[in-house]
């Protein structure tokens, strides 16, 4: 009778050594993830995340080093869903698309949801919202409004959301390709465009940081079908599970930590704020 019930309590040790141990493989991370979404991130501890070279205050590189509003979000969401995020540098935003598509990233921390990308890619919800603006040379004094685009020679970057907008809803454009924003205000600042199209704060960012002579922004222009565009993650579509894990970190975010994030990336960004030396806003 002894033996049996030493044998009872032993077993019982034993399923709670192996309860304790699972526990343990798949540590909670406060986030609210399943069981399934723990074990995956478990047997996933490194994903790769696409890093721009020239997209700031949201996704840029100095020094060769990853900066910038998305950059930092996305480690803030790493460290509650617990894996590391090894970022994937030096390439212009077409060729980070191609990597994407061919698997060799898994996250894409800063991109617009557009019906093209829909259909390879799952998206979070978008973190942040941000209005469109045209940019114009000095002296184009023809340009006013969005429809005054028509027939005009515009700056487009390879890739972007907005390229493939003003492509099929303005057929009449001429398309200057670039291959990242500077390119883009360059050929604008040079004449070898008449405008170029971008969201408020990459511009903003890179003007103030950058002397670029002779650009002016227009700031309502009847953007309305691309204004406030919404930042968004994005995986594969075959990745739901790694999709419902970012949505549930960046639901976590408390209020305080997205105030840090703004303070430190977008304290400056805002649309009446005074120009530097060559650029006029009206």
């Amino acid at each position: 009778m002894k033996r049996r019930r030493q044998g009872r309590v032993f077993l019982l040790l034993l399923l709670l050594l192996s309860f304790c141990l699972a526990r343990s493989a798949f540590p909670s991370t406060g986030i609210g993830l399943t069981e399934e979404e723990r074990a995956w991130v478990s047997t996933h501890p490194v994903l790769r995340v696409a890093s721009e070279a020239d997209w700031p205050p949201f996704d840029f590189q100095e020094n060769g080093i990853p900066r910038g509003y998305s950059i930092d979000l996305i480690k803030l969401i790493a460290a509650k869903a617990g894996f590391e995020p090894e970022f994937v540098s030096g390439a212009v935003w077409s060729e980070l698309l191609e990597k994407f598509k061919a698997g060799d990233i898994d996250i894409m921390p800063a991109i617009f949801e557009t019906e093209a990308r829909k259909a390879y890619m799952s998206f979070t919800s978008g973190y942040y919202s941000q209005p469109s603006v045209m940019v114009v040379n000095r002296s184009n004094t023809v340009i006013r409004e969005l429809s005054d685009i028509q027939g005009k020679r515009v700056a487009l970057v390879r890739g972007y959301a907005i390229t493939e907008y003003l492509l099929n809803s303005y057929p009449g454009i001429v398309g200057v390709p670039v291959d990242k924003m500077a390119d883009g205000l360059a050929a604008v600042s040079t004449g070898i465009a008449d405008v170029f199209i971008e969201t408020l704060g990459p511009l903003s960012w890179h003007v103030e940081n950058n002397f670029i002579p002779d650009i002016r922004f227009i700031a309502d222009a009847g953007l309305d079908a691309v204004a406030a565009a919404s930042l968004h993650m994005a995986v594969g579509n075959e990745r739901a599970i790694l999709r419902d894990i970012l949505q549930k970190a960046i639901d976590s975010i408390s209020r305080e930590e997205k105030q840090q994030l703004r303070e430190r990336w977008l304290g400056g960004v805002q649309l009446d704020e005074q120009p530097q030396t060559g650029l006029v806003l009206t």
